[in-house]
Order: C-alpha cells, then sequence, then structure tokens
C-alpha cells in the first residue's frame, strides 16, 4: 500500500480494511498527517492489538505491515464482510 497516496485522502474518512502483522483486522483512516489503524477483531495469541488500545498510528515505514484483507482474512478472525467487503 502506498503511504503516500493514502496519506492525501480526505481526513477521517475509511481508506480499506486491511490485516496488520497477522495478527489484527482493521480498518486504516487519515489522521491528520498520519494514517490511523482501528482494531476491529485481533487473534491475541498471535500478538494481537486489544480493541480498546485503538486507534493506533502508522507512519510510512509502517505499511509493510498491512496487507489489503480479503474474505479469507475476515473468516479467519470471524468478523463478517457484509459491510466491509
Amino acid at each position: 500500500m502506498n503511504f503516500d497516496k493514502l496519506i492525501q485522502s480526505e481526513k477521517n474518512t475509511v481508506l480499506g480494511y486491511v490485516v496488520l502483522d497477522g495478527h489484527s483486522i482493521g480498518y486504516l483512516f487519515r489522521w491528520f498527517d498520519v494514517l490511523g489503524f482501528t482494531v476491529l477483531a485481533s487473534k491475541i495469541t498471535l500478538g494481537g492489538q486489544d480493541q480498546r488500545n485503538s486507534p493506533k498510528m502508522l507512519f510510512a515505514w509502517d505499511m509493510t505491515r498491512v496487507k489489503k484483507a480479503t474474505q479469507k482474512d475476515f473468516d479467519f478472525f470471524r468478523v463478517s464482510s457484509k459491510r466491509y467487503l
């Protein structure tokens, strides 16, 4: 995912649904001059983020830690993709 392109988006707009480090699924949004990541669900046993510690700031160097969420990811985290994909 291209950080520079995403950071040009309108503030407080959902930019996409992603998986962070393979342990948390959530959505990206522009948060001032950084990206925010809000957790929808995570696997604590894999080092996942607690939803209460959300949102988390992501910087350009963090973009290597995220991948676009797929239907398989939504199934793995037991989140309905009905509203998201």
